[in-house]
């Protein structure tokens, strides 16, 4: 018994020793687990949202993606139109060189190389996007490079600095095109590439040669393409050019001949007396033209004339009557604004521009720019007043309203508006594309009641942007800000010459005016 007892007694001891043990290993392992991160497994799901949304990486990848194809689209968009041109000589051309059109770059050389055939070179150029529209069927490349000729030097540009490729457009309705063969050098009025061809066929070549001007009145309206003989060999056939923006002065009716150069008159009271119309044509030679007569046809693209050997004197008393053109300049009057300047001494001031004589229903009134009716600072009060230049009569004090849009229309009493030939609305249309027009303005007379007489400031249609902004003006804002602006082809008003300190816009008419 005693035995069992104390057998028990350690067992018991065992046990609750191992309990102990059991449970120093459980507190031993909870420390463990605190200081320790345990895993969670959970069940993963395969899915696409799921993959996303584990992480937004992508959504780096995917914005670089996208930024590398926008730089690889804006950079084949900048190369442009890539075209192949043929050369006959390369004249020192190099890669990166400019193309340029009306003195602008409008592209750049990518490559120069021997061509396929060692007979020439080619030259890869890239237009830029915006003139991609000068890769058309019939425009021309040259290289630029220093020339001296009877007409003077051109290039000169190019003795120091880079060669360039120049270019004339080709017609804009003609087909797109990326391989062109280039001129051997430039072209004659390389710039005056739109006109009708004439041949002009004459006993013998006179002083006459290629590039030579075609005057009228001394005013060169063309050039001489070729001189060759006619293909039976009985006369000398010249191939001329008469450019566009003067075809209306030439009829079937005008006469050509030589214009030599120099003219000697001799007479015992003034004695000897040379003549020429310039440099060029004595030099070079040329063709004069006049129409003597009223009532031919329209000149068309061959057209053969006879080459007089001189002029003959009633030629040029006949051609004072005859008229070129439809356009009839009126309804353009002088104007004034005036005012005195309040300063320390007041003094008068002026300016000076142009109004438009309209008609609407029984009455003329005038349409001025409406800057010319905004009073300048320091102005005394009541002393700006707006009226027509030498009719003391006509001059009044405009309404201090500020005025509205660009154009104004104003009343005003005078013989002169009355009797000024005013436009109506038949008189007037809107213009659609750049064309060429004159802007006119009144002249000054030294005759009372004299009829107004004009002048006029031409614009070609090149000159003229697609917001109707002028390329290219010289005129002074006081003789023509607020003129009319007829087209040469009908004679219609088609708007109102702007001009400012910075540039000079056609401005169109409302048609509220009429």
């Amino acid at each position: 018994m005693e035995g069992q007892s104390k057998s028990l007694s350690s067992s018991s001891t065992t046990d609750h020793h191992n309990s102990n043990v059991e449970r120093d290993e459980s507190d031993s392992n909870r420390q463990l687990q605190s200081q320790f991160p345990v895993a969670v497994l959970r069940e993963q799901n395969s899915g696409v949202i799921e993959f996303f949304r584990a992480s937004y990486m992508w959504l780096v990848a995917l914005i670089c993606l996208i930024t590398a194809f926008g730089f690889v689209f804006w950079s084949r968009s900048e190369q442009g139109l890539k075209i192949s041109i043929q050369f006959p000589k390369g004249h020192g051309l190099e890669a990166e060189d400019s193309v340029r059109f009306r003195g602008i770059d409008v592209g750049v050389v990518h490559e120069v190389k021997l061509s396929s055939d060692m007979d020439g070179v080619e030259v890869i150029v890239s237009l830029f996007p915006a003139a991609e529209p000068l890769a058309r069927d019939g425009s021309r490349f040259w290289i630029v490079r220093p020339e001296l000729d009877f007409g003077g030097i051109s290039g000169i540009e190019t003795a120091v600095g880079h060669k360039y490729i120049a270019v004339t457009p080709g017609n804009r309705e003609a087909p797109f095109k990326n391989e062109f063969n280039g001129l051997p050098s430039s072209p004659p009025g390389a710039f005056e590439n739109r006109g009708v061809e004439i041949i002009l066929r004459g006993e013998k070549k006179y002083s006459i040669a290629p590039d030579s001007p075609v005057t009228y009145r001394g005013v060169m309206i063309g050039r001489v393409l070729s001189v060759d003989l006619e293909p039976e060999g009985r006369f000398v056939d010249i191939r001329a050019k008469i450019f566009e923006d003067f075809q209306n002065f030439l009829t079937t009716k005008s006469k050509f001949w030589p214009a030599s150069g120099i003219d000697v008159e001799m007479s015992f009271t003034t004695g000897m007396k040379l003549n020429t119309e310039s440099i060029e044509t004595l030099l070079r030679g040329g063709v004069s033209v006049l129409t003597p007569e009223n009532g031919g046809d329209q000149i068309q693209p061959g057209q053969q004339f006879p080459l007089a050997g001189q002029a003959e004197e009633e030629w040029f008393e006949s051609a004072k009557q005859v008229r070129a053109t439809d356009v009839k300049m009126r309804g353009a009057v002088p104007m004034q604004t005036r005012w005195v300047y309040d300063g320390i001494f007041d003094r008068s001031k002026d300016a000076t521009f142009v109004a438009t004589v309209i008609r609407s229903g029984s009455e003329n009134s005038l349409l001025i720019p409406t800057d010319t009716l905004v009073v300048p600072p320091k102005t005394v009060d009541n002393s700006f007043q707006i009226g027509i230049l030498d009719d003391q009569a006509s001059f009044i004090n405009p309404s201090e309203s500020t005025p509205e849009g660009k154009l104004q229309t104003i009343q005003l009493e005078s013989k002169i508006l009355r009797s000024s030939q005013a436009f109506q609305r038949r008189d007037f249309r809107k213009m659609s594309q750049p064309e060429r027009c004159l802007a006119v303005r009144s002249a000054t007379s030294e005759n009372e009641g004299s009829s107004l007489e004009f002048f006029h400031y031409p614009i070609q249609a090149d000159e003229i942007d697609n917001e109707n902004r002028l390329t290219h003006f010289n005129g002074d804002r006081s003789v023509w800000h607020g003129a009319p602006v007829l087209a040469t082809s009908d004679g219609r008003l088609i708007g109102i010459l702007m001009v400012s300190d910075q540039d000079a816009r056609i401005e169109p008419i409302p048609d509220s005016v009429f």
